[in-house]
């Protein structure tokens, strides 16, 4: 970012974040729409927000591994069923959705974050689709020269630091108005 990698991508850095300068053809077609999520939302979701532990789980959705958030005021739909982390543990087999039950999902304000991997950023390739790897907007907090992410996999979910230079995903997000 501005030639310096300890920098976060907010306030004069903020050309940096994919979301923030980029038109999103089905996200309203306009620059500054979205953003990445910062750290300290990312762990609102996972750890501070109230009843954190029964607000996302492990799932499998339509074939993919990955992670369901949901919605403060979540209630499942009768016709589905769903069990929590603190439930269902680490092993997203424990939540098989078909596509239609996520849409409904969806519709209810669940968020899927697929288990992505990262690209090797000495090689290119992609290292394994699970576990997750999600970047944030935050600097790290061991050394500046990293970014701190989401990560998760089979056996937990949480925060790392990685280097810049490695290939993960973003999930971008707007400000609620």
């Amino acid at each position: 970012i501005n030639n310096n990698i300890g920098q976060d991508m907010i306030g004069e850095y903020a050309k940096a974040d994919w979301g923030v300068y980029n038109k999103i053809e089905n996200g309203g077609n306009k620059e500054g729409l979205w953003r990445v999520l910062s750290a300290d939302e990312v762990m609102y979701l996972f750890s501070k927000r109230p009843n954190a532990g029964n607000l996302f789980a492990f799932g499998y959705v339509n074939g993919t591994n990955g992670m369901l958030i949901f919605p403060d005021d979540f209630v499942c739909p009768d016709n589905i069923t769903i069990k929590t982390y603190k439930e269902a543990g680490t092993n997203p087999k424990n939540n098989e959705l078909s596509s239609t039950e996520f849409l409904s999902l969806e519709q209810l304000g669940v968020v899927f974050l697929p288990g992505c991997g990262r690209a090797n950023y000495l090689s290119g390739t992609m290292i394994t689709p699970m576990p997750g790897w999600y970047w944030t907007s935050t600097t790290g907090v061991v050394t500046s020269t990293k970014v701190q992410c989401l990560y998760f996999d089979e056996a937990k979910t949480g925060m790392a630091e990685t280097i810049r230079n490695e290939g993960h995903s973003v999930r971008l997000v707007q400000d609620v108005k």
